[in-house]
């Protein structure tokens, strides 16, 4: 993939954040699509073909999950349809290892105050 012909997704409830990796990447890249809410990510990929995914990982679904566990789903569900159970196997283990360390920031004292 060539950056100049990339497609970027971008989600982030904060607004400057979007703002900022917009006016960064839209001199880079083909086309940066931004968005505030998590809960379009399903029909934002479906529509369209991104290159790259930028998300606010601690961001929450409208389900209360983190909005990087539907990510990984889905992407998972990608890949295994795909690749088959070679990837299958990396996905289970690269998805415990992002939960365990998910759920142990979220009981850490210092996550909190974040």
């Amino acid at each position: 993939m060539i950056l100049k012909n990339a497609n970027i997704l971008v989600i982030d409830d904060d607004e400057d954040v979007l703002i900022a990796l917009r006016l960064l990447l839209k001199s880079l890249v083909n086309n940066v699509v931004v968005n505030k809410n998590p809960n379009q990510i399903h029909s934002l990929l479906q529509k369209e073909h991104f290159d790259i995914v930028i998300l606010d990982i601690m961001g929450a679904h409208e389900k209360g999950e983190p909005t990087w566990k539907l990510l990984f789903q889905m992407l998972g569900d990608y890949f295994d349809n795909r690749f088959g159970p070679r990837w299958k196997d990396e996905h289970e283990a690269v998805w415990n290892e992002f939960e365990k360390t998910y759920d142990n920031r979220q009981g850490h004292p210092a996550a909190a105050a974040a």
